[in-house]
This record gives structure tokens, C-alpha cells and sequence, in this order.
């Protein structure tokens, strides 16, 4: 698993982290993501029972409010206690100080995000600099271009973090006997590898699908005066679909299994809230860390608790090795 985890931390195109230099991309993107694990590996072991030390509250406090200053972060954070309070609540359990606590710090983070003054100003800027007419959008086609730019990359692009959990699913959906989850997997894979890892090839192949992968706009996909608009969101809509059924089947086969539902969609919402940002676009594909890390973590999660259904996950793991290396190398030239 410790091997697991390592060749799934560097699957993650790590050049992302170069976009606005190396320095500034990874202490405002990758150092939250380690503040967040640091703070939910202490609440693991408060969830656990396992008292804390005065130090470890020092030092997850430190971590949280360093993550829970970066919008994302805060979101994530937010999100991710709102839904442990549901399951403390639902399992009479009573909720501990350290989640008190962490809880009061996210809240005042939050408020001083949206009172900070220069925050303000600073989207002022970012709205004339990079997206002049941003305030002229209606809500909801700031709303599709939060979808549109969130999951087109991941259908449409070479995305790996993608490719692994699809994998993971595939591996460990096969072991099952249900018909209907097993097809589900299969589409999901198909459906990443062929028009996302081979997209390139496929257009050459068929040049009259090219479309799919030019039609990504400054305002998004959808268009009601183009059909051909409405052919991603059908795609989009085979995959959230076929993704759910997996993930209801998982969940009514291990009740545990919740918690991968809830990774992809906090995971999902912090990419997704940059559809109230001017910088959307500009930003790039930095923004999708945390997304694509709650794949990972959710893959490796499955991983963990199914291994001993899983044959030939040696090859499994050499396979995404190879992806790892690859990355590493891509950084390095």
C-alpha cells in the first residue's frame, strides 16, 4: 500500500505545478493539499479514539489554518467536516473538541477570506485583466462553465489520475459477478482510454469527431444554435451515471465505501467552484489538484480494502509505475 500511494502521489502531472512557477504553484496549490492530509490523519485518530497529544493539536491546527487560507482548501476543509458532522450525527456519535475546534478555525478562515478587503480587490483586477466581461455571465452559464471546464479534461484529455481510478474500478468490479456494474466499469474505461489517453490517435482515425476536441470555449460548451454542443454533455452524462451505479454498488456492498463517494464530490466541488472566478481559465489545470487527487486517494482507499479479491495487482501497480516514471522524466526534461 506504501507503494500504492507513492506511485499514485507522482501519477498526478506534477508540470501542473510549473504554470506559474514552481515556487508559487506548490506552496498555493500542493502545500495546502499536504496541510489537508495532515489535518485528516489527526482526525482519524480522533474518529478512532485515539487521544491526542497537546502537540498534535498544535500542529493540526497549524496545518488547517494554512490550507483553510486558500479558497480551495477552505472549501475542501468546509466540506469535509460538514459531512463528518452528518455521520457523527447519524451514528450517535458525540462530537469531539479537536472537531470543535478545527470547525472554529475554518469558520473564522472563511470570514476572512470574504472580508479581507484586498481580496476584493484583487478579483476587481482579475475581472479586467483576464475575463473583462465575467460580470455580464448569467448564473447559469457560470454554472456550465464550471462543469464544462471541470470535467472536459477528464473525458477529453490525457488524464491519468482518471485513467487510474477507472483502472482500480476495473480490477476490482470484475471480481464481482453482477453484469450491469461490470458493463458500467467497462464503459468508464473504454470511454477514458479511448477518447482521453488515445484521443489523438482517434481523431486521426476519424477526422469528422474533431469537434470534441476544439469545442471547449470561453463561455463553456453548450449552444443552443449548436447540436453538436450537446454531444459532450451526453458523454458526460454516460459516465456520471455509470460512475454512480459503480459507487451505489460499492456502497451497498461495504457500507464503509461512502467515504469514496464523498472524496470525488468534495473533490469534484473544489474544482468546480472556480466557476465564480474570473479565473477560470487562466488559472489552468493547477486548479484541478485537489480533484484529481481525490481520485487517487479514492483508488488507493478501494485498493486497500479489496486487495485480497484482486489477482495480479503486481501488474497493476508496475503498469501505473511506468505512467509515474514517465511523469517524473516529463518534469525533468
Amino acid at each position: 500500500m506504501k507503494i500504492l500511494c507513492c506511485i499514485g502521489t507522482l501519477i498526478y502531472p506534477l508540470i501542473d505545478m510549473s504554470s506559474a512557477g514552481w515556487m508559487a504553484t506548490t506552496i498555493n496549490y500542493y502545500w495546502p493539499l499536504g496541510a489537508i492530509l495532515i489535518n485528516l490523519y489527526y482526525l482519524k485518530k480522533a474518529n478512532n479514539f485515539i487521544k491526542l497529544k497537546w502537540y498534535e493539536y498544535i500542529i493540526s491546527s497549524i496545518a488547517l489554518l494554512f490550507a483553510a487560507n486558500q479558497e480551495q482548501g477552505f472549501a475542501i476543509l468546509l466540506g469535509t467536516y460538514f459531512f463528518y458532522i452528518i455521520y457523527c450525527f447519524i451514528n450517535k456519535r458525540k462530537i469531539s473538541f479537536f472537531v470543535i475546534l478545527n470547525i472554529v478555525l475554518i469558520i473564522a478562515s472563511g470570514t476572512y477570506i470574504f472580508t479581507c478587503p484586498g481580496n476584493w480587490v484583487r478579483k476587481k483586477q482579475e475581472i479586467k485583466n483576464w475575463f473583462p466581461d465575467f460580470g455580464t455571465l448569467s448564473f447559469f452559464r457560470k454554472i456550465e462553465i464550471g462543469i464544462s471546464s471541470t470535467v472536459y479534461p477528464i473525458l477529453f484529455k490525457n488524464n491519468v489520475p482518471m485513467l487510474f481510478l477507472s483502472s482500480t474500478l476495473l480490477i476490482i468490479i470484475n471480481t464481482f459477478k453482477n453484469s450491469l456494474v461490470k458493463a458500467s466499469t467497462m464503459i468508464i474505461f473504454v470511454m477514458t482510454l479511448v477518447f482521453g489517453v488515445l484521443g489523438k490517435y482517434l481523431v486521426d482515425l476519424y477526422p469528422n469527431i474533431s469537434f470534441l476536441y476544439s469545442i471547449l470555449g470561453k463561455y463553456g460548451i453548450l449552444s443552443l444554435s449548436n447540436l453538436k454542443s450537446f454531444v459532450p454533455y451526453i458523454m458526460f452524462l454516460i459516465e456520471f451515471i455509470t460512475l454512480l451505479i459503480i459507487i451505489l454498488f460499492l456502497i451497498k456492498d461495504n457500507r464503509k465505501n461512502i467515504d469514496i463517494f464523498i472524496f470525488l464530490l468534495i473533490g469534484f466541488g473544489s474544482r468546480f467552484m472556480l466557476c465564480f472566478s474570473p479565473t477560470v481559465w487562466v488559472s489552468g489545470n493547477r486548479t484541478a489538484l485537489f480533484f484529481y487527487f481525490s481520485m487517487i486517494i479514492a483508488s488507493c482507499l478501494l485498493i486497500s480494502r479489496y486487495h485480497h479479491r484482486i489477482k495480479n495487482l503486481d501488474y497493476f501497480m508496475a503498469i501505473f509505475g511506468v505512467f509515474a516514471f514517465c511523469n517524473i522524466i516529463n518534469c525533468l526534461v
